[in-house]
């Protein structure tokens, strides 16, 4: 269940939709899997999720006003237990306990998202007016800290943000991280976190200068 499949990502990306969408003011639209050409985003490179002005899949740049990459994955593990015709779900550990290893705490996965995220800027001058976010839920490791905060400094991704309050079990977990040093990476922690955020980001006017 760790690796990519087609279940998880439907799942995550209908999440995520849900989510933004329920937070946006007026005007604005969370749309998956959206298509505009100037961007590159086509075929198997659709943007996993836009916040756009228009409510349609395929967008021109200027309609566009924010676009996401979703990384996500199981994080808890649970079993199912049976007794007669009751079904009860117990949880039986966080993502430490299980084989795989999920979401951005892979390498191979914060990659693609990098990887995705500078083929959108470097596609259209009007890119540059578009920020670009990493949606999660996992803490990053420590080999990428740094990493975070450079590419949120110089331009090319405005954040990898954790929409999961808990991924672990022990809040204490010095794992369990909130935020980088420049806020590279930053987990939110309830719903009214992420508007404000959010929010503030929509109504800046920004050039990045990657």
């Amino acid at each position: 269940m760790q690796s990519r499949n087609a279940l998880i990502g439907a799942f995550t990306g209908e999440f995520c939709q849900s989510l933004v969408q329920s937070i946006l003011p007026k005007g604005f639209f969370a749309i998956q899997e959206a298509i505009c050409y100037e961007l590159g985003l086509e075929g198997n490179s659709k943007a996993d999720l836009v916040i756009a002005r228009s409510n349609r899949k395929e967008l021109s740049a200027e309609e566009i006003c924010l676009i996401f990459e979703v990384k996500m994955s199981i994080v808890w593990n649970w079993e199912l237990k049976v007794s007669g015709k009751r079904y009860k779900l117990e949880c039986i550990g966080d993502y430490k306990s299980h084989r795989g290893t999920p979401g951005i705490l892979r390498s191979d996965s914060v990659l693609k998202a990098i990887g995705k995220c500078i083929d959108v800027r470097l596609s259209s001058e009007r890119a540059k007016k578009i920020p670009l976010i990493v949606l999660a839920n996992t803490p990053i490791t420590r080999f990428y800290y740094n990493k975070v905060d450079l590419l949120k400094k110089y331009g090319l991704i405005q954040g990898f943000w954790s929409l999961n309050p808990k991924p672990l079990e022990d809040t204490s977990d010095p794992d369990n991280l909130k935020m980088t040093p420049k806020s590279g990476f930053y987990r939110f922690d309830n719903e009214t976190e992420l508007k404000e955020k959010l929010l503030q980001i929509l109504k800046m006017d920004f050039t990045f200068f990657a």
